[in-house]
């Protein structure tokens, strides 16, 4: 097993203990809304599904395990203290939201929706057709489609709401400053003219002085000094042609102590700064690109949503693995 730095396994109940909170809101945001939204403007419940909003966004913000316990406990006791909804099929409906893994917000948005709207659709037809009759059954469908114009709703503002509020917490996380790192600027620029000049895609600095000198592209440098070499990357400062998130999960756990990237991605600055690891760039960029340049890097893309280290890892292994047994 990889043994993190103390600083990490802070940083990790930290994330943990913001996305616990941040359900709780969304909980008290899914009580709220629904009341105010009936009471106030007549609004009704299951045509416009104002409490599926704040359920949504916990899912896709705070993950599925979250996302499911906000699903059930919103409409569950927003049913004990106002008598709406219903318990079922409310209860498995809102159960089904978070951001599917390798899909955009749109993509794994409509999946939850459609998991959701079939759910309850499928739970009423069940609970109608023990009292008997076809029409009854078919009017399951056709509360499903009463809350149509709450499900346009949902697809309209959820993506805007979401990438406004991730904006505000990246912009709070991330320090847009290149003077972290604590090394004498003469080694900083020899190892940066060595990997400049090609003859390098890695240097380590220890101590002030240049100890090891990587070649190879992309990723191959770190994992050769971490893994094929015996933790060379452990107490150093890491130079690199490029740092985007993969590169700094294994920088995290190699205990690297700071970190420069001619270019440097956000995700992976913000993932070294919430770590507490000094890091450094010439040049920032929001993500690093494949080398077709139609999308983002394959390794960049394993590790996104992942904040754990020794699972990210793993994840850049299985990809390295599935790359090489493409080619």
């Amino acid at each position: 097993m990889l043994q993190l730095p103390e600083a990490e396994d802070k940083a990790l109940m930290t994330e943990r203990i913001k996305k616990i909170v941040l359900a709780g809101l969304f909980t008290a945001l899914g009580l709220v809304i629904p009341f105010f939204a009936g009471h106030s403007f007549g609004m009704r419940g299951i045509v416009f599904l104002p409490m599926h909003l704040p359920v949504l966004l916990c899912g896709l913000m705070c993950g599925p395990k979250l996302g499911f316990v906000c699903g059930v406990v919103t409409p569950f006791l927003s049913s004990i203290m106002t008598g709406m909804p219903s318990a079922f099929p409310m209860l498995p409906e809102l159960g089904w939201t978070y951001r599917i893994k390798k899909m955009s917000i749109y993509s794994s948005l409509i999946c939850s929706i459609t998991a959701g709207r079939i759910a309850n659709g499928l739970v009423l037809a069940f609970l109608l057709g023990l009292e008997g009759g076809t029409f009854k059954i078919l009017s399951a469908g056709y509360s499903v489609l009463t809350g149509l114009p709450g499900v346009m709703i949902q697809l309209i503002t959820v993506p805007i709401i979401l990438k406004y509020i991730e904006g505000k917490i990246n912009a709070e996380r991330i320090e847009f400053t290149v003077n972290e790192l604590d090394i004498p600027d003469s080694s900083l620029a020899e190892a940066r003219n060595l990997i400049a000049s090609g003859q390098a895609g890695c240097v380590t600095i220890n101590k002030g002085m240049i100890t090891d000198i990587e070649e190879g592209k992309g990723i191959s440098p770190l994992m050769s000094l971490y893994v094929g070499k015996g933790n060379k990357l452990k107490g150093s400062f890491v130079v690199d042609r490029v740092i985007g998130k993969a590169a700094a999960v294994i920088c995290v756990c190699a205990g690297a102590r700071g970190v420069f990237g001619e270019l440097m991605s956000k995700p992976a600055a913000i993932y070294l700064k919430e770590r507490n690891i000094p890091r450094s760039w010439k040049e920032l960029t929001e993500n690093i690109i494949n080398r077709e340049k139609d999308g983002i890097c394959p390794m960049e893309f394993s590790v996104l949503d992942e904040n754990d280290p020794e699972k990210g890892f793993k994840k850049i292994c299985a990809t390295l693995e599935k790359i090489s047994s493409n080619n």
